[in-house]
């Protein structure tokens, strides 16, 4: 993968993900990121993996940002390409501004602080460094409370809670609904338990093993979570209200 560095855009390369972490398995891909300066052309993409000999690809899609995939007889690949000025800006809200969002806030941090660098040309603008510098911060204890504060009032609390959107939901029996507002429920619940325990957000995979790695969670956790998500449209509201209940008794303590 060093050869994206050919490219006079391409500052630096990470191996990230699972593989990164020594987590990957049989069916985990290999991610790798490469951070850009400027365009990097599709035509020096194609042809990039081309010289991969790959019996699948897809360059550029577009559907998950910037990026290229392939598999080939070593394995298979998503190659991300992120511009390190933006790379940088979205770093510095999160661990600088400690600005929360509903779910995930810390996922993005987490991929670059577990990343392992590839190859990297010289640092002539300090930018690859200054990245490395913020995401080998303390967890700040402000961003920490900022992400409690906003996913706590969403779940539960307010006129058209996440809660109450669900109780809503599966009084009308719709299932699509549902799984809508389970899927936002469990993502402010992992966010807040990770930022309590100021560990950066792991992302969408292996939750429920990667949470049994926290010093302290809310009685029950797993279990309540399990029975939340199995539940049926009318079990719903009765499991979520449980694993409610016992999250605020855990932030309450």
């Amino acid at each position: 993968m060093k050869d994206y560095l050919e490219h006079p855009s391409v500052a630096a390369i990470y191996l990230g993900g699972s593989a990164a972490e020594g987590r990957s398995d049989k069916n985990s891909d290999t991610d790798i990121y490469v951070l850009t300066t400027g365009p990097v052309e599709l035509e020096w993409r194609k042809d990039f993996v081309a010289r991969r000999n790959p019996f699948r690809a897809s360059i550029a899609p577009g559907h998950f940002g910037d990026g290229d995939a392939w598999a080939d007889s070593t394995g298979t690949y998503d190659v991300m390409f992120w511009n390190l000025n933006d790379t940088l800006n979205n770093l510095r809200r999160v661990v600088v501004d400690h600005q929360a969002a509903n779910g995930y806030t810390t996922a993005f941090w987490h991929t670059i602080r577990t990343w392992h660098e590839v190859g990297r040309k010289d640092d002539h603008s300090g930018l690859v460094d200054e990245l490395a510098r913020l995401a080998a911060m303390p967890y700040p204890g402000e961003l920490a409370d900022a992400i409690v504060n906003r996913n706590r009032v969403l779940l539960r609390g307010t006129m058209f809670s996440l809660e109450e959107q669900l109780v809503l939901a599966s009084n009308r029996n719709d299932t699509v609904s549902i799984n809508h507002r389970t899927a936002a429920i469990v993502a402010s619940w992992f966010d807040i338990v990770f930022a309590v325990n100021r560990q950066t957000h792991p992302g969408e995979k292996r939750l429920l093993d990667r949470m049994t790695d926290l010093e302290s969670l809310p009685d029950h956790a797993r279990t309540e979570l399990e029975s939340f998500l199995e539940a049926g449209p009318n079990e719903a509201p009765a499991t979520c209200h449980t694993l409610m209940d016992s999250l605020e008794n855990w932030l309450d303590a």
